[in-house]
């Protein structure tokens, strides 16, 4: 218990405002704040960056103190950008009536406890670094798996060393809902054993931490910079990813219209004047990037219309593909 932290995880967290709207829902088996994708930042640990992900309340709690649980335990989820890997930070929860209404997440603690299946809007400021770090922030760590289905060992926990203390009406209004949504079982998963499993302190800090690059192989470049690049960073990202899926779907649409544009010119070509007849392919000069016209006489006369049409459909899924890799190259220069 006395042990002296040996890692450090550096939190980097914007808080909710005064003015900023979440949701609290009860999916029926847990009372969950989804955060992710809103750039409130995340976590540094050893070097890796894990973007936040949610908060979600447990009754009782998941982890035991000599054996006994705690009322209520909450759960902060942060995911790593790249890997299939999470960072778990638990809370254990005492009811105190002296305890001061004035916390970190009174703004969701405080708020209706909606039904199964509801929602209810919160709003308000939800200070996340301070349930961090208020007072004291030191947390058991180890390497553990998912307290939910399929329960994945994917995990590596934190369970803060110092209960906090909720006003004891918060407490009991919370563990409450969770006990009728499951039917008095309550949403917490049973003691594992430890199965040799080590266990170390780990302290909190508030900031960004040093970063010291690891040896890379040569010619291998790091993906980022875990003291520089933020989780609202990733948006960008992901929008070039998005960009390029939606070149691919064009690039689809665009061959699909052509084939019917074929198979309707196919059908009428007998009465069409010669001029107008499927003929092969020779740009514009003056319009280096518009759709290919045909003239008779050029390299490509004598080909099938399949063999035109398929030229032609080639063709613009180059110049679709050229597009998508200048836009995500311009976007994510680090990934090419």
């Amino acid at each position: 218990w006395n042990n002296v932290p040996t890692s450090k995880v550096f939190l980097d967290m914007e808080s909710l405002g005064t003015d900023d709207v979440s949701e609290l829902s009860n999916n029926g088996h847990a009372l969950v704040v989804n955060l992710a994708g809103r750039g409130l930042g995340g976590v540094t640990y050893e070097g890796q960056w894990y973007n936040l992900l949610d908060v979600n309340f447990h009754a009782a709690s998941e982890h035991t103190m000599y054996g006994e649980h705690f009322p209520m335990e909450i759960h902060v989820v942060f995911k790593h950008a790249s890997v299939p890997k999470v960072l778990v930070f638990a809370f254990w929860v005492l009811a105190d009536d002296s305890a001061s209404p004035d916390h970190p997440l009174k703004a969701i603690t405080q708020a209706f406890i909606p039904q199964v299946g509801k929602v209810t809007p919160i709003q308000g400021a939800v200070d996340l670094n301070g349930l961090f770090t208020n007072p004291t922030g030191s947390f058991f760590t180890y390497e553990g798996s998912l307290t939910v289905p399929p329960c994945s060992q994917m995990a590596l926990w934190f369970v803060r060393r110092e209960p906090l203390k909720f006003p004891s009406a918060e407490v009991t209004g919370i563990k409450f809902a969770l006990m009728k949504s499951t039917g008095d079982f309550g949403n917490y998963r049973s003691v594992m054993p430890r199965n040799g499993r080590t266990a170390w302190v780990t302290e909190a800090a508030i900031g960004k931490p040093i970063y010291k690059p690891s040896p890379l192989p040569p010619g291998v470049a790091p993906l980022f910079d875990p003291s520089v690049v933020r989780a609202s960073d990733f948006k960008a990202y992901a929008d070039a990813r998005a960009a390029a899926r939606n070149v691919q779907e064009a690039e689809k649409v665009s061959q699909r219209a052509y084939y019917r544009a074929f198979r309707s010119t196919k059908a009428s070509r007998d009465t069409m004047p010669d001029d107008m007849k499927l003929r092969a392919i020779a740009p514009h000069k003056e319009e280096p990037d518009a759709i290919p016209t045909l003239a008779p006489g050029s390299p490509g006369a004598g080909k099938t219309h399949e063999e035109v049409l398929e030229t032609i459909t080639d063709k613009i899924a180059d110049q679709a593909r050229a597009a998508a890799k200048i836009a995500y190259q311009a976007m994510v220069p680090d990934l090419g």
